[in-house]
């Protein structure tokens, strides 16, 4: 999961330094052009999967896991995610987690944008870099302590820290 989510990571650095520098050479409506390119090149990474590389009885956890009494009947729906209490916690921090991050790079990237109009797509690519850049070795991190340390501590540091960057930020912002 960590090296998955650290190409992810790699690949967001890459798609925004292509974006800031088609919006910083040509225009800024030009980068709405690459939408529909890298759509395409997803669209030909998803097709490129051999269709036996797929297991959907285990996608759908229809076998049993190595050791289990017994299988599952079928397919649970998503009535089952709402039965279980401490996931709909995680569910609900994990939403509001992402509500409060999604806000603060935009408001970054809006700040640096006005001060340099003529850039602004090079200064939010280069904030979508500078975030996606920090998450890279992070991610790698988790990947490799997640089965030692739990994931409790992992993503109490993660909520911990978004908070920071928020006042951080908020302070930043008071003091210009």
């Amino acid at each position: 999961m960590g090296r998955n989510s650290a190409f992810d990571h790699a690949g967001n650095v890459a798609i925004a330094l292509v974006a800031g520098a088609v919006g910083y050479i040509f225009s800024q409506r030009a980068v709405f052009l690459l939408v529909p390119v890298f759509a395409v090149l997803a669209g030909i990474a998803v097709l490129s999967i051999p269709a036996e590389a797929i297991d959907y009885n285990r996608a759908r956890d229809l076998e049993p896991e190595p050791g289990a009494a017994e299988s599952q009947s079928g397919v649970a729906g998503y009535g089952i995610l709402f039965k279980s209490r401490p996931l709909v916690i995680f569910g609900l921090c994990v939403m509001l987690f992402h509500l409060a991050n999604a806000a603060l790079l935009p408001l970054v990237g809006q700040k640096l944008a006005a001060a340099y109009p003529k850039e602004a797509t090079a200064m939010m690519s280069a904030c979508i870099v500078a975030a996606q850049a920090v998450m890279l070795p992070i991610a790698l991190l988790v990947g490799r302590t997640d089965d030692g340390w739990g994931r409790k501590p992992l993503f109490l540091v993660g909520f911990a820290i978004l908070p920071i960057r928020a006042v951080l930020y908020t302070l930043h912002s008071l003091r210009q």
